[in-house]
């Protein structure tokens, strides 16, 4: 079991160094990452939630995968079963406290629309992903913060901001 554990997290965190690599094409990184698939994972093979204790640096690989998996496969469904807790407290005013209800939501949403991450940071059992919205007739940003406990994502905030169509700052939002 520890040698299995070693060899898939290991392909994980390569996985995972890949992203964001130029001459590194975006089929590469797919499938080192599904080779890694969550229920290939190390000591959590059918579930993350409820958390399981985990370190800062193995809950950052879960995170980043969470991330690739909602904002850029789109796979809301998938991404919310496998890492978000059935109980998730939402502080969005617009979500219901209920993680099927969200997915619902999610579903109709980003799917549909073009995103590109600027930026994510883990630290302190806390995520953090800044998303540029492309939308008509400006684009959206948008702050995504989730906290974990363990293994299993259990909080989530967001806040967002369009940029209005009298700004005057060219630097304002990206």
């Amino acid at each position: 079991m520890h040698l299995k554990y070693f060899m898939l997290h290991s392909l994980l965190s390569s996985a995972l160094a890949l992203e964001g690599r130029p001459e590194i094409s975006r089929d590469v990184v797919n499938s080192a990452l599904d080779a890694t698939d969550s229920k290939n994972l190390p000591f959590y093979p059918t579930t993350y939630c409820p958390g399981h204790k985990a370190d800062e640096n193995f809950q950052r690989q879960i995170f980043a995968h969470f991330v690739e998996m909602l904002y850029g496969e789109k796979n809301v469904s998938k991404a919310f079963e496998t890492y978000v807790d059935s109980n998730i407290i939402e502080h969005d005013p617009v979500d219901p406290q209920d993680r099927d209800a969200i997915v619902e939501r999610l579903n109709g949403i980003i799917p549909y629309v073009t995103t590109k991450i600027l930026f994510q940071s883990f630290g302190d059992d806390t995520g953090l992903v800044y998303l540029k919205i492309e939308d008509d007739p400006e684009p959206i940003a948008l702050a995504d913060m989730y906290r974990m406990d363990g293994t299993c994502i259990v909080e989530h905030w967001d806040v967002q901001q369009a940029r209005p169509a009298n700004a005057t700052n060219p630097l304002a939002m990206f």
